[in-house]
């Protein structure tokens, strides 16, 4: 009950607080071959080639290479809720027949600037990253990188590259 607050919490935040570019929160340096796109086209290509389309198709900076869409934006967090509770409330117990027919796995994990919660979920050939940063005054970065499983070295490089560069201001 207290990991399913906790996660509504943030998802409420998240919607609620006017949001900063990334800019203003954070610098990165963009991985190669990744070519801007927009949540219209990401909506599209997600539906064609992705079972599980909204995640994202969502994000302010989307791009894509290859069949891998990458998204990902600033957020505002509540005060308080650390990594390890995004952590808890992501790694729950599934409650729906469909989180049962996904494989999740996450880890929080210090890259070059900061830590990062990642979960990995896999759904047959499809696989998803979700990444949220630890915040910093109250924002941070979060995003997605959804492939498939030919992509997953491309897609692994990509995560690094990206999460090594994002620098919390």
């Amino acid at each position: 009950m207290k990991t399913t607050l906790i996660t509504l919490l943030i998802a409420v935040s998240s919607v609620l607080n006017a949001q900063e570019p990334v800019k203003k929160t954070a610098t990165f340096i963009k991985p190669k071959n990744l070519v801007a796109t927009s949540v219209t086209h990401n909506k599209t290509f997600a539906k064609d080639n992705f079972k599980l389309v909204g995640v994202p198709t969502r994000f302010k900076n989307s791009y894509q290479v290859s069949n891998i869409l990458v998204g990902f934006e600033d957020y505002e967090s509540l005060a308080g809720v650390t990594l390890e509770h995004v952590m808890e409330g992501e790694l729950g117990h599934p409650e729906s027949d469909l989180l049962k027919k996904i494989e999740v796995k996450g880890k929080i994990k210090k890259y070059k600037y900061q830590q990062f919660f990642v979960k990995t979920a896999n759904r047959g050939n499809e696989n998803y990253f979700y990444f949220i940063s630890e915040s910093k005054d109250k924002h941070g970065v979060r995003g997605c990188i959804a492939f498939k499983q030919q992509d997953a070295a491309q897609a692994n490089q990509i995560l690094n590259d990206l999460l090594n560069s994002i620098k919390l201001n």
